[in-house]
């Protein structure tokens, strides 16, 4: 599916449905994102808020002690949204341990020098089970897909020269070789870029197929589940959240910018109340 996503053509239809779980994969990605900073801003409680924010650095941590890489990415994502962003108020709030804890997330999927720190990590890893950062080497992906598919054979023939000013071809535009005049030279052979293919096999088969990447599970359907069981598997095929104008609108409500209005107060004593 991933190389499918970059040759099977422009059409939405065609890809959508040569993809699906690759596009279920990002998908969910982003869900996850999106219920971390639903979490965070539907508190309208600052000390709950604070609570939930490390409840949620703590499980960044426990994912990337399980070197779910995907999963923390999510997580740094949710907290790196906007809305959550700015609550000033509530990042002060918060432990020196929480504080260094996030910062570790931070710079374990950090974008600088090409996620340099998240690929460290990666390669040694060794024999240990991994969930890779899909988005990043989607990415790589889309680059090595970018070299040229095929090169120019060094120990071929040159390439023909452009016709001179002076030749007949030239002076009449006629690209038609005339007779008497000097044969053509042959066009350059081109040869498969070999080393594109690897590139682009190497990319997919170290962080997608590897049998060490994932540990043989039995999935149980749905209907098999009870209890607790059952209302994870739910809640991760849905995972509610909110969109980014929601978002938005509840970080200003529960942090106003400046000093916060009488209406703002009363709707956050309300909602409150509520819970």
């Amino acid at each position: 599916e991933f190389f499918l996503q970059l040759w099977c053509g422009s059409d939405p239809a065609i890809v959508a449905d040569a993809t699906v779980n690759l596009s279920n994969a990002i998908e969910h990605f982003n869900h996850l994102s999106y219920w971390v900073a639903s979490c965070i801003c539907t508190q309208p409680m600052a000390t709950k808020r604070v609570h939930v924010v490390e409840r949620l650095v703590a499980l960044g941590q426990h994912c990337l002690e399980l070197n779910n890489f995907n999963a923390v990415m999510a997580v740094v994502s949710g907290l790196n949204h906007f809305a959550v962003q700015r609550l000033k108020k509530t990042w002060a709030r918060l432990s020196p341990r929480a504080l260094a804890a996030a910062r570790v997330l931070e710079d374990t999927m950090s974008p600088e020098g090409n996620y340099r720190n998240y690929r460290a990590i990666r390669q040694n890893l060794g024999a240990a089970t991994f969930i890779p950062f899909m988005g990043l080497h989607l990415k790589d992906l889309f680059f090595a897909n970018e070299v040229p598919k095929y090169l120019d054979d060094p120990d071929g023939p040159p390439p023909a020269p452009p016709p001179t000013s002076d030749s007949p071809a030239a002076a009449t535009g006629d690209s038609e070789v005339r007779r008497g005049d000097p044969a053509p030279a042959p066009a350059p052979r081109k040869l498969v870029n070999l080393e594109k293919s690897w590139r682009m096999h190497d990319i997919v088969v170290e962080n997608f197929v590897t049998p060490k990447q994932f540990p043989p599970f039995e999935e149980a359907a749905l209907d098999e589940l009870d209890g607790d069981d059952r209302r994870a598997q739910e809640f991760f095929w849905v995972i509610p959240h909110l969109d980014e104008a929601k978002l938005y609108k509840l970080s200003l409500v529960i942090e106003p910018r400046g000093q916060a209005t009488i209406e703002a107060a009363k709707i956050l004593s309300s909602w409150a109340a509520e819970l």
